[in-house]
């Protein structure tokens, strides 16, 4: 028979409340999908263009839109929009030539433990031009991920695993660091957030910025007005 004294339910009272309150903290901070529309971190849009030279962009080199997604492999309304609404933006824009799409780290490793190694095998992926496939991969498999199924899923989109391990033993969290430091700096406080705009020689020039897993309806229209717009300034500019 075990006892328990009063000391340890205070104890493990404790423990309990703590727990709540992280987990309250979490969606009211850290998801806005979870608060609302009305509710969402209000991101300014961004005086300074942004470059996605090294932020892996996807689709056609001539695209004069770009969006550029700062988001958490561990982040579950990241996932919900790596695997549903990314897939019908890539139909609908990028596979037709219309737009790019970047992708910067911001992994909110104070509540998300994986959520770092994670950004650091897709960069060690995109050194061997697996960037994407993993990508994929790890949002698939986002509420799982360990150490363990992190390397297996390097391993099934085909890395060649000895130099996966170099580089992950290497600098490569500089890279993702410098990401972190550049969410910061753009006043980015939740994931995810999609900053979206003209696309001229790998700078994005950010017009509209989104906050949260939205709809896809909410991307297309920021992203026919940004196309518009790209349209507009081009018919203007004297021949």
């Amino acid at each position: 028979m075990t006892t328990i004294t009063n000391k340890q339910m205070a104890a493990e009272t404790g423990v309990s409340i703590a727990l709540v309150f992280l987990v309250v903290v979490y969606f009211w901070w850290w998801m806005p999908g979870a608060r609302g529309e009305r509710s969402r971190p209000d991101v300014p849009v961004p005086e300074e263009s942004l470059s996605i030279v090294d932020a892996h962009p996807k689709g056609s080199e001539a695209a004069e839109v770009a969006i550029v997604a700062f988001s958490d492999f561990q982040c579950p309304f990241c996932a919900r929009f790596a695997t549903g609404t990314l897939k019908a933006i890539e139909d609908l824009y990028v596979t037709t030539g219309k737009i790019v799409v970047a992708y910067r780290h911001t992994p909110l490793s104070a509540i998300q433990p994986m959520a770092t190694r994670a950004a650091e095998a897709a960069e060690c992926a995109a050194e061997q031009g697996q960037f994407w496939e993993l990508h994929d991969q790890l949002y698939a498999n986002s509420r799982r991920l360990t150490s363990d199924v992190i390397d297996e899923l390097a391993a099934m989109v085909g890395v060649n695993l000895d130099d996966y391990r170099d580089c992950m033993a290497g600098d490569v969290a500089q890279k993702v660091q410098n990401d972190v430091a550049l969410s910061e700096r753009l006043s980015i406080r939740s994931t995810p957030t999609f900053m979206i705009g003209r696309l001229e020689s790998g700078q994005v020039h950010v017009q509209r910025v989104i906050v949260g897993a939205v709809e896809l309806e909410e991307f297309r229209q920021a992203i026919d007005e940004a196309l518009a717009s790209t349209a507009a300034m081009a018919m203007a500019m004297p021949r």
